[in-house]
């Protein structure tokens, strides 16, 4: 029979319950890095109107064919 050696049973222990606390902590980041960013996302059907109106005066004569305008823009 072997003897019972106290301290070497403490360190083991102590270093099994640092082992499971690391893996919980990062079972927990990592569902916190998955699951946090899926509440951000909402879906929506409709119509988009803008209301706002801009006048065009143009520098020279003649007829504008095409206006562009970036998305995110004011």
């Amino acid at each position: 029979m072997k003897k019972f050696n106290k301290n070497k049973f403490l360190f083991e222990f102590s270093l099994a319950l640092v082992t499971l606390f690391m893996f919980l902590s990062m079972v927990a980041f990592i569902a916190i890095i998955v699951i946090l960013p899926i509440n951000n996302y909402h879906h929506a059907d409709g119509y988009v109107e803008y209301k706002k109106q801009y006048s065009l005066v143009s520098q020279v004569e003649g007829v504008i064919n095409q206006v562009y305008k970036e998305n995110n823009s004011a």
